[in-house]
């Protein structure tokens, strides 16, 4: 268990792959809290403030990518790294990638595929 006791905050509005997402997680020894739209991950985030967020893009109420603005734009939660996973092959082109802080991985996903995912990001957000 590489993260053990990482708090994460898993947006995603199906409740089939959130379960799925969230027991890869807690496989890895992570406290998982969940979200099911980019609105309740927001509000979640903020109250939780969580060490990693993992976030679909396409949800309802509010996106992944609105949420990830939106965070961006708040000075407490700038600075939480943040993982996409969506359907889509390609990432979105307008967020910064460059940075150490946000990565992206295309559905569907396996278990070793996104627990790799998951400890880059976190590499590359300890390395600066």
């Amino acid at each position: 268990m590489v993260n053990q006791g990482l708090r994460v905050l898993l947006v995603e509005d199906d409740l089939r792959v959130r379960d799925v997402l969230a027991a890869y997680l807690e496989v890895d020894g992570c406290a998982v809290t969940q979200a099911a739209d980019g609105l309740e991950g927001l509000q979640k985030a903020r109250a939780e403030r969580p060490e990693l967020i993992v976030t679909d893009i396409m949800m309802p109420r509010l996106d992944g990518l609105a949420m990830v603005r939106q965070m961006r734009a708040d000075p407490d939660l700038s600075d939480i790294p943040i993982l996409l996973v969506s359907g889509h092959a390609e990432p979105p082109n307008d967020l910064d990638f460059a940075s150490n802080k946000l990565s992206y991985i295309a559905k569907p996903v396996t278990l070793g595929c996104f627990l790799a995912a998951v400890r880059r990001l976190r590499q590359r957000e300890a390395a600066g």
